[in-house]
């Protein structure tokens, strides 16, 4: 019996043979000049805000690192800091530890893309984000 012959779409999937590493994700992420931003989410009614870290941005989702991890399959709101009124909704796809202890890597698929002036802000020109990356170790 031969087992039907499959392709594995996930970046993160070891590929075997001389196979190329496909990627998953419909649009390139991009590390942001902007990397300050918060993470909130409802917890029983009230709403939790915490800081975090933009380390890629792109309009299908987020990788953030943030300090304390969100409940199992809550509806979060990633905005900026240098712009609080722009956000975007999503939810958590995978968790990932980091080596900094206190803070964990969230991977965030948006509900839909992620808003333009948004990502103009964290993606354009201005500066941002340089006292944060040493902060967390990401220099």
């Amino acid at each position: 019996m031969t087992i039907p012959w499959r392709r594995n779409y996930r970046g993160d999937v070891p590929q075997y043979g001389r196979a190329p590493v496909l990627e998953r994700r419909q649009w390139a992420r991009e590390a942001p000049k902007q990397a300050a931003a918060t993470v909130s989410w409802m917890l029983r009614g009230e709403r939790i805000t915490v800081e975090a870290r933009v380390v890629d941005l792109g309009r299908g989702g987020a990788g953030v690192l943030i300090p304390r991890l969100p409940p199992r399959g809550a509806l979060l709101r990633l905005g900026l800091v240098a712009d609080p009124s722009a956000g975007v909704d999503g939810h958590v796809v995978r968790v990932s530890p980091h080596p900094n202890p206190g803070w964990v890597f969230l991977h965030i698929q948006f509900q839909r893309e992620c808003p333009e002036d948004l990502l103009e802000r964290a993606l354009g020109s201005e500066p941002g984000g340089a006292a944060m990356d040493e902060e967390y170790g990401m220099s």
